[in-house]
């Protein structure tokens, strides 16, 4: 009597109790921070740690990697401890289920994430495994005493992801490096004013005509900079990728080494050179080799610093724990990684598409130029202005009229994959590669516009006739059919390698034309000629403004530090051959009419032979929506028609018209797609108005027109 009876084999004693219940808050605690290491803080981190771009293009500075460290490992279990620990002042029995269903969670997490890693399958299937292996873990850790002595030995997985983070991964070395000092550069007498625009994937053909000359008809401005500059059509990149290009065209150094384009990484270069001498506003995307405080950096059309990467963290960790495929393919957007892109290249392998939160910032680009052009002024201090304005880079969505059209997705109709034939990042179609270049030509008549409003300010300020002016780009694009986008192949050197480059001197008035080998290893040499100074540090570039260097072959990089050469004579008659003069009719009008039917864009259908309806009937998918409702003053028009048809036009690809409102207004290209037909091409938005837009579909018989059925 008075003596509480023993507990029966099997009942959870006080001990147990306080073990798996809420009675032991700190075991509680090492145990969430064992499950939240390997359900969130091992992916995130590796996800992370591999791109080190997803850090500089947030401009996030080494204090706030470690703040993002810190609680990438630490606010997730601290979060769901703290409201275990409040659940428990309310219930002791409610916190330890609450704790029980954090660890199925988190288990179940874990299962996702490894499930997709295997591929074996993912969606729901892979979501009731998830569920139900969580469930068992629950189970386990509130029954079985052993299982959750495992777990505790798995709590200093947290610490142990974080030193992997810091001192194994790519992105731990932007909080390893050393400090940068100032004032790298010797002591510069002449300081005029420098201004560097540094343009994105824009090969030299997009500005040329038939005859190796600047098109003037469609590129009046571009045309203007080459009257009063040195313009170099023998210029070169050195790499298909911007990691590597910026701090090549900035260092004067061939890439070395696959780390990350950070000032910490690059401690020597154009920024470093001339700090304490310049004052500098830098416009960088994901490159950050102008240290801060060296610079006023501006990120005009993204978010930065710590609110940003927590946005960032938070959508990957969704994607991470999600057990569907992401549409947004958060993970993918942190590719452009150098140590990832040479390591895979190294093995043989097809690096990623270069499009690290490019599509992001390609969105904002006016937004980007405009602060950069108000800044365009002489000031009482010498200034350098770098901006790199992601133009004419892809996507391509802006007309020369300044409208924008709606991008069609990149594979569509979606294609299955065919194991049999290897994989490309150029369209395996001619029709489709001459729309790619189509599509660029529009796309840089619209940069040579912005070229004509930031030359106009600096005429207007008087800065034209100062400074110094260096307009260039990273690299090209391989466009042609079946050919590698970023990597050197036997076929696209001439789209790849050749960009546009001019050089203003100070005070130049006359333009000339030099057809010396030129790279952009070269800027930095050419630079401090023309300060009258010497960089610190040993360059393999020489300065375009002295003599020539002997040697003519080019060197290219894919993989930092493998070099290869191109020759440049095997190339010369493709690279003078523009592709505005390959493809289309002359003038801006022209880059509408190309195809075997170009004579017919401009006309009137009414002026045209039609014969019957055509049998085929064309799907214009999601476009229907915006014909219905145009307004050109929105400055957005349905310019890409895109779809697919429910038959063949034939054996193989062929041309087909598209008319805007009674007028032939561009061509169409239709092409075979994995047992369907698509088609796409471009029309002329001067021949929209307000309101439902009369698009027609037609197909050509010598000079009769077809009109295909076109489907709601």
């Amino acid at each position: 009597m008075g003596e509480s009876p023993a507990p029966e084999s099997g009942e959870p004693s006080a001990a147990r109790t306080s073990a798996a219940g809420g009675a032991g808050p700190f075991r509680h605690l090492a145990e969430l921070l064992a499950l939240t290491a390997f359900a969130i803080a091992q992916p995130v981190l590796d996800v992370t740690g591999r791109a080190p771009d997803f850090f500089l293009y947030r401009q996030a500075n080494r204090n706030e990697m470690r703040l993002f460290v810190a609680l990438v490992v630490l606010l997730p279990p601290l979060a769901l401890w703290v409201t275990e620990l409040v659940v428990g002042l309310v219930s002791r029995k409610a916190a330890r289920f609450l704790h029980l269903a954090y660890a199925g969670i988190l288990f179940a997490a874990i299962v996702v994430q490894v499930g997709k890693k295997l591929g074996l399958f993912t969606g729901i299937p892979l979501g009731i495994l998830a569920v139900l292996a969580g469930a068992g873990i629950a189970l386990l850790l509130g029954e079985k005493r052993g299982f959750r002595q495992a777990v505790l030995y798995a709590t200093p997985a947290p610490l142990v992801f974080a030193l992997l983070f810091v001192f194994t991964a790519p992105a731990g070395a932007l909080v390893r490096g050393a400090e940068v000092d100032r004032g790298r550069g010797r002591v510069i007498a002449n300081r005029p004013p420098v201004v560097f625009l540094f343009l994105d994937e824009f090969p030299l053909r997009a500005l040329l005509d038939g005859k190796g000359q600047i098109d003037a008809t469609l590129y009046p401005n571009f045309a203007r900079l080459q009257k009063i500059s040195n313009w170099y059509p023998n210029a070169t990149g050195v790499t298909g990728w911007t990691p590597f290009a910026a701090p090549a065209m900035l260092r004067g150094k061939y890439p070395e080494k696959a780390v990350a384009a950070s000032y910490i990484l690059y401690p020597e270069t154009l920024f470093t050179f001339l700090s304490g001498q310049y004052e500098m506003r830098a416009y960088e995307t994901i490159a950050e080799l102008c240290p801060p405080g060296f610079c006023h950096s501006v990120a005009a059309g993204r978010e930065v610093g710590m609110r940003a990467l927590t946005k960032d963290t938070v959508d990957l960790t969704e994607e991470l724990m999600s057990p569907y495929k992401s549409k947004k393919a958060t993970t993918e957007q942190f590719v452009e990684d150098g140590v990832q892109v040479a390591k895979q290249a190294g093995e043989g392998k097809k690096p990623p598409d270069a499009q690290a939160r490019f599509g992001e910032v390609a969105k904002n680009q006016p937004n980007r130029l405009g602060p950069f052009l108000a800044d365009l002024k002489p000031m009482p201090q010498p200034n350098l202005h770098f901006m790199h304005l992601l133009l004419p880079h892809s996507p391509w969505h802006y007309l020369p009229s300044g409208n924008e059209y709606q991008r069609w997705p990149p594979s569509f109709p979606p294609e299955k994959p065919d194991p049999t034939k290897p994989k490309h990042t150029t369209p395996s179609e001619p029709l489709d590669s001459l729309i790619a270049k189509q599509r660029l030509l529009l796309q840089t008549a619209y940069l040579d516009n912005q070229m004509g409003v930031m030359l106009d300010r600096m005429e207007e300020t008087g800065l034209l006739d100062q400074a110094l002016l260096i307009v260039t780009a990273d690299h090209g694009t391989g466009i042609e059919p079946r050919t590698k986008a970023r990597q050197m192949d036997d076929a696209n050197p001439a789209d790849l390698a050749w960009v546009p480059l001019f050089v203003k001197e100070p005070g130049q008035k006359t333009g000339r034309t030099d057809d010396r080998n030129a790279m952009h290893v070269d800027l930095l040499p050419t630079i401090a000629d023309v300060l009258n100074t010497e960089v610190p540090w040993k360059m393999d570039g020489v300065s375009l403004l002295g003599p020539p260097r002997q040697e003519q072959q080019k060197v290219w990089y894919d993989v930092p530090g493998v070099r290869k050469t191109i020759d440049p004579a095997k190339w010369r008659d493709k690279v003078r051959l523009g592709y505005a003069a390959e493809i289309a009719k002359p003038g801006r009008e022209g880059l509408f009419a190309v195809g075997p039917h170009k004579d017919l864009v401009g006309k009137k259908v009414s002026e045209l032979t039609v014969g019957a309806p055509s049998p085929a009937t064309a799907d214009m998918h999601q476009m229907v929506e915006s014909l219905d409702d145009v307004d050109p003053a929105r400055a957005r028009v349905p310019a890409a028609l895109f779809g697919s048809l429910d038959r063949p036009m034939g054996t193989e690809s062929t041309w087909l018209v598209a008319s805007v409102n009674g007028t032939i207004a561009g061509a169409i290209a239709a092409v075979p797609s994995d047992g369907t037909w698509k088609f796409l091409g471009m029309v002329n938005d001067k021949y929209f108005t307000k309101g439902k837009a009369d698009i027609g579909i037609w197909s050509v018989e010598g000079s009769t027109l077809h009109r295909l059925n076109l489907k709601p």
